[in-house]
């Protein structure tokens, strides 16, 4: 079955669900609406080869502050607030994220229990399988991070790095 039109097929079964390609952050959707299902996550497999099959963390659940930020300061001092384990941990619980922060797992959480196992191997977000292997990172697209307005780099400068990036890449 495809993984674009599972989800759909699976849904109209009640409790029979095989798989379910989503991520953390919809976990704790998933089990108000069907409290009865009993789900977990693990990461989806790249290789044949389990050992490389790690869990990838993506950017979208890490905190920034933008570049441009009229107080950084007080920015900087509401995430360290935010990042204070017993304060990130109630998040993390109540979103059903998967935690980026090293050493802060959710075991409360049941869910989560292969992706706190496996925390301490997890890696950035891999390139997609169109990128050339050992390209630098930004052949995979733009790199977010670096862009207006969390960094310094105008769209248009960032979209042409990028663009250069993966035609050096299959150059290589």
């Amino acid at each position: 079955m495809s993984a674009l039109t599972a989800p759909g097929v699976w849904a109209v079964k009640e409790d029979d669900f095989p798989f379910l390609i989503d991520g953390t952050f919809d976990a704790a959707t998933i089990v108000k609406a069907n409290p009865k299902l009993d789900l977990g996550f693990f990461t989806m497999p790249s290789s044949n080869a389990a050992a490389v099959n790690r869990v990838v963390l993506n950017p979208d659940l890490s905190w920034v502050v933008p570049t441009s930020a009229p107080n950084k300061e007080l920015a900087m001092k509401w995430l360290e607030f935010f990042s204070r384990e017993d304060n990130y941990k109630q998040w993390l619980a109540a979103t059903g994220s998967n935690s980026t922060q090293p050493g802060v797992t959710t075991t409360e959480v049941p869910w989560m229990d292969w992706l706190n196992e496996h925390q301490e191997d997890a890696c950035l977000n891999v390139p997609g399988p169109w990128v050339p292997t050992g390209a630098a990172p930004e052949a995979s697209g733009p790199v977010l991070a670096d862009m207006v307005p969390v960094g310094r780099t105008s769209a248009n400068d960032e979209l042409r790095r990028s663009a250069d990036a993966y035609a050096k890449a299959r150059k290589a």
